[in-house]
């Protein structure tokens, strides 16, 4: 008996998992199994009835949107843009550009302190680049990223500069080149926990010993997590985003691995 024949009945439940408070947020979730949407809180139950029996087609989908949190100290956590190139303004910089420091200026919690939280904003910058702050075009101090500066990585913002002798209000120049980010957002830190999509099936299905339902490119264990690592397969911070598995009835990728593919439009 091939897959295609096996009627299967049982209860699916999705659980969006764990990881959003220190990545995100989503602000929207639809899953849809057979293209009926499911309803969902934290969990959701969509039973599969004996008077819904399903011949081994169970297309299952989730559409997500994923936000930013606008949160210094975890960013502060969470963004790592790897080796940085330093560089000398004037020299190998693409450009200047001229900001306006504001907001808060403090360091460990304590206003005047030390550090600047605050949002300035360059038009042309690239994420994962090298940044010179100073109050003069054509020089100044070469900041490290997760040190002295936080990126946003979706608007191209740039977040807690380090003062020095910077005051609130001084125009400054930020002077960046490329280097080895490799066009990903972020990289979460490896004590940070990924989201996961936990896909189970709660109750023995009806067709004997073959407990699991396999269709596209996923093979739904009892129990299985999908992580979901935001910046891979086009997972893009603010963009509706889709999960998708198609159907596969003929084992292709074996009875123990889950293959799945997240879609960016």
């Amino acid at each position: 008996m091939s897959l295609e024949d096996l009627g299967l009945t049982g209860l699916l439940e999705v659980d969006v998992g764990s990881g959003w408070e220190e990545l995100g947020r989503i602000s929207a979730l639809s899953p849809k199994i057979n293209g009926e949407e499911v309803v969902l809180d934290t969990t959701t139950s969509y039973p599969i009835v004996p008077e819904k029996v399903l011949l081994g087609k169970l297309d299952f989908t989730i559409e997500f949107t994923w936000e930013w949190i606008d949160d210094i100290d975890i960013w502060k956590i969470i963004i790592n843009g790897g080796t940085m190139t330093t560089t000398t303004a004037g020299t190998q910089a693409v450009s200047d550009e001229a900001v306006v420091m504001s907001g808060r200026y403090d360091s460990g919690g304590v206003k005047g302190q030390g550090t600047w939280h605050s949002l300035i904003y360059s038009d042309d910058f690239v994420p994962g680049c090298t940044v010179t702050v100073t109050t003069l075009a054509g020089g100044g101090d070469t900041r490290v990223e997760n040190t002295d500066y936080i990126v946003d990585r979706r608007k191209g913002h740039i977040a807690r500069i380090h003062g020095g002798a910077i005051s609130d209000g001084d125009t400054v120049y930020v002077d960046y080149t490329y280097n080895t980010f490799d066009g990903k957002y972020f990289t979460p830190q490896s004590s940070i926990e990924l989201t996961t999509f936990k896909v189970r099936l709660s109750k023995p299905l009806t067709n004997g010993d073959y407990l699991r339902i396999q269709h596209g490119k996923a093979c739904l264990m009892p129990d299985m997590e999908l992580p979901l690592k935001v910046g891979e397969k086009g997972s893009v911070v603010g963009v509706k985003s889709t999960i998708r598995f198609l159907k596969d009835p003929y084992s292709l990728y074996g009875d123990n691995l889950g293959r799945w593919e997240i879609y960016t439009p």
